[in-house]
């Protein structure tokens, strides 16, 4: 389990790195939620890309976990190979190294 406050895909791509695997990430798992329908029409307002705030952003704190038969949204699946998988970003998301000058 990790926080996502530096983004879903630093913190996801450093779990699947310290694990050894691939996050199979889905988008039509995200796009089921509540939550997303909401940040979604969001987005849509300001002219903002929602896939940028979801995969990029971090100033919200949720937590990202692997397991079965876990409480919260199901958002992709893990699999064998490395790094993340099915969800693609624009650009590169910024964020706070904490162990790099």
């Amino acid at each position: 389990m990790v926080d996502l406050s530096d983004s879903l895909m630093v913190q996801g791509g450093q779990l699947a790195a310290a694990s050894g695997v691939s996050l199979a990430l889905n988008q039509t798992l995200f796009a089921q939620s509540d939550e997303f329908n909401e940040l979604n029409n969001l987005a849509t307002e300001i002219n903002a890309d929602v896939w940028q705030w979801i995969l990029g952003g971090g100033e919200d704190h949720v937590l990202l976990a692997t397991g079965k038969n876990l409480p919260g949204l199901h958002i992709g699946e893990v699999v064998a190979g490395s790094g993340i998988t099915g969800l693609e970003m624009e650009i590169a998301p910024v964020s706070w190294s904490h162990f790099q000058p």
